[in-house]
């Protein structure tokens, strides 16, 4: 996702990435940072959408 931005696959990779961070920590800060990336970075994506969620 850092590396490749604009491939088709950086959204998904920013998605599990705020999952992992989650799962690994059990800190929900993660996920609303993530969405936070999203909403910055991939808005227009159905995983932006799907991460929309954490946003609350």
């Amino acid at each position: 996702m850092d590396r490749y931005p604009k491939s088709e696959v950086a959204a998904e990779a920013l998605y599990w990435a705020g999952v992992s961070k989650y799962k690994g920590s059990g800190d929900s800060g993660a996920l609303k940072d993530t969405a936070e990336a999203f909403r910055k970075r991939y808005a227009g994506s159905i995983w932006a959408k799907k991460a929309s969620v954490w946003a609350a």
